[in-house]
């Protein structure tokens, strides 16, 4: 499940030629971390969850319904990150107490 604030990576831009009118426009880069800014819930029109991400934000378009929206990308571009906590390892490398057995 994805919330604001997660960081999440781009695992996805490969856009259409037919995408190309986004032309000036940040596009997400394979690879790349990014944090969810915001989610937007789909629609009918668009049945796939989109996310606005803090590191690209780009300038409102104009559609033909006369609205100005900024470029949504799809959620499925992207998974979170996988994160490992350094602590585990460490303790790891702390030594431990062998018990001697009496006989």
């Amino acid at each position: 499940m994805l919330s604001v604030g997660q960081r999440v990576v781009c695992i996805n831009d490969d856009i259409p030629d037919t995408h190309k009118f986004y032309k000036g426009e940040a596009l997400p880069k394979r690879g790349t971390i990014y944090t969810i800014r915001e989610i937007v819930p789909p629609t009918e029109r668009y049945p796939e969850i989109g996310l606005y991400l803090a590191e690209i934000v780009n300038p409102p378009r104009k559609l033909r319904s006369g609205r100005y929206v900024e470029l949504v990308f799809r959620s499925y571009r992207f998974r979170p990150v996988r994160s490992a906590n350094i602590d585990v390892f460490l303790k790891m490398l702390e030594p431990t107490r062998v018990r001697e057995v009496a006989d």
